[in-house]
């Protein structure tokens, strides 16, 4: 459906293409939505449509280091589209980006709320606890991203870290090689296992 859309587009029948996106779209294929967004916006809910920009102008705003600005469009998405993880675990970036690390857990912590599955908001909690020299915490968000994805690198790595402050060499050497089992072109996870 997405392809012939695409063709159809390119031949300027938009109110063709614009149908067989929106049925691309119902199967959840993004670039769908992407063109749908960009072509046939009257077809979506204008709520989805403006919460949508303003994640958009938020992430531009982000790329020039607009961190105030950012914050706000993602405040302002966030208004329209008060159910989107999404939203919160970005604007959660954002304030960890300014060093607001309470504010960013706090976004973190919204964005599990309305989908335990993210492990990557499940991380940066326990990031953001790192920073406050919350460790216990940290671990506990670290092991909450690998019970939504026991496969996540990226968290087996930072309970390396962990350990090792604790001074848990061997315990540390694990988790890091469980970090590359699951994902060997993670350098970091090596570069750590190499300073254990």
């Amino acid at each position: 459906l997405y392809m012939r859309g695409t063709a159809a587009d390119s031949l300027g029948e938009s109110n063709a293409a614009c149908k067989d996106m929106l049925a691309a779209e119902k199967m959840n294929f993004w670039p769908a939505h992407v063109h749908l967004l960009a072509k046939c916006s009257d077809l979506l809910d204008p709520k989805l449509v403006a919460g949508e920009r303003l994640f958009n102008q938020a992430l531009k705003q982000q790329e020039k280091a607009d961190y105030d600005g950012a914050i706000q469009s993602y405040t302002e998405a966030i208004k329209i589209l008060p159910d989107s993880a999404v939203f919160y675990y970005n604007r959660g970036k954002v304030k960890r980006k300014k060093e607001d690390h309470e504010g960013a857990i706090l976004d973190y912590q919204k964005a599990v709320s309305l989908d335990k599955r993210m492990k990557e908001a499940w991380a940066a909690i326990g990031v953001s606890q790192l920073y406050l020299e919350r460790n216990a915490e940290a671990m506990e968000s670290f092991n909450k991203a690998l019970e939504a994805d026991p496969t996540y690198a990226l968290a087996y790595n930072d309970i390396g870290n962990i350990l090792m402050q604790d001074n848990k060499i061997m315990e540390a050497i694990d988790y890091y090689k469980k970090a590359i089992r699951y994902n060997i072109s993670y350098t970091t996870a090596y570069l750590s296992l190499g300073d254990a």
